[in-house]
């Protein structure tokens, strides 16, 4: 994701208001956003049944842990 600044956007879960993650679903028309990974591992569900979710690492996906 791009920012305001046209720079990379980081998403925390601690930091990222939940209004913004509606915003990011509803502009992509998704049910489910998925975050790159920032080694921090997340899940965030939303009052609409959308979900946010910090990406697990390759190395994890691959050993079928996602």
């Amino acid at each position: 994701m791009i920012g305001p600044m046209r720079l990379p956007l980081i998403v925390w879960e601690s930091a990222t208001p939940t209004g913004l993650l509606k915003r990011f679903l509803r502009e992509g028309a998704a049910d489910v956003l998925l975050c790159t990974h920032t080694g921090i591992k997340w899940h965030r569900a939303l009052p609409d049944g959308t979900h946010a979710v910090e990406n697990l690492p390759a190395k994890e996906r691959s050993r079928g842990k996602f």
